[in-house]
């Protein structure tokens, strides 16, 4: 697997890869998955995130995790981090956009009870 520019000819995935294609837009980079965001793929596509960032001259990294059929915890602390370093992220299907939905969810701060305070 490569991360590059997509050609118009995709070979079949191989249903235990993850296969990262990259777009350029006037003002976005994305980053198309297709596949499981699991084991060393993690670590492919925190590679490629960074070589896009490298080379973006400042345009956002959108994450489009539209065919993506797992994601285990490491690829979860991935996207945390992506997101929370500018990446915007898009999913498709119920399992993904759960995921994306915690990822992005305002973390709130817990209330502690008063001291002094009657329960």
């Amino acid at each position: 697997m490569t991360c590059g520019i997509s050609g118009s000819k995709r070979a079949p995935l191989n249903p235990d890869m993850l296969r990262i294609s990259v777009s350029e837009m006037q003002e976005t980079i994305a980053l198309d998955l297709e596949g499981r965001l699991a084991g060393p793929w993690t670590s492919e596509l925190e590679r490629c995130w960074r070589d896009q960032q490298a080379v973006s001259a400042g345009k956002k990294i959108l994450l489009r995790l539209r065919a993506v059929t797992f994601i285990d915890d490491a690829g979860k602390e991935l996207l945390k981090r992506m997101f929370d370093q500018g990446a915007k992220l898009e999913g498709a299907g119920c399992l993904v956009r759960a995921i994306l939905a915690q990822i992005t969810r305002p973390q709130h701060v817990r209330s502690e009870p008063v001291s002094g305070s009657k329960s």
